[in-house]
C-alpha cells in the first residue's frame, strides 16, 4: 500500500506549518504500516490548481496510490462542493483519504 502526503498552506509566513503537517501525517502512516510514496508541499491561495496538485490528481487517476494523507479537508479546498467532487474522484479510483482532523 502506497500513500501520498499532501501538505499546503496559504500564507508564506507560516512555512513551518508545512513541516508540521508532514510530521503529523508521516507518523499516522508509519503507525498504519503504509509506505510513503510521495510528499507534496505547497503554498497556495486555494483559488487555482497547481502543478503539484495536478500531479497528485494524475497519480490518483492512474492508480499509482492507495491513500492520500491530508491534515484536514481545507488543505485541498475550502469549497465544500469542490472537496466532495475530489472525494468522489478518490473513491472512483479506490484511493482512501486519511485526515488528521
Amino acid at each position: 500500500m502506497k500513500a501520498i502526503i499532501y501538505c499546503s498552506i496559504s500564507n508564506p509566513k507560516d512555512i513551518k506549518l508545512l513541516d508540521y503537517q508532514e510530521t503529523v501525517l508521516k507518523n499516522i502512516l508509519i503507525s498504519k504500516h503504509i509506505k510513503i510514496d510521495l510528499v507534496v508541499k505547497e503554498i497556495k491561495d486555494g483559488s487555482k490548481s497547481s502543478y503539484e496538485f495536478d500531479s497528485v490528481i494524475n497519480r490518483i487517476k492512474h492508480s499509482k496510490v492507495n491513500y492520500l494523507a491530508i491534515y484536514d479537508t481545507t488543505r485541498i479546498t475550502t469549497n465544500k462542493e469542490k472537496f466532495i467532487e475530489f472525494e468522489m474522484l478518490c473513491n472512483m479510483h479506490n484511493v482512501q483519504i486519511l485526515k488528521y482532523k
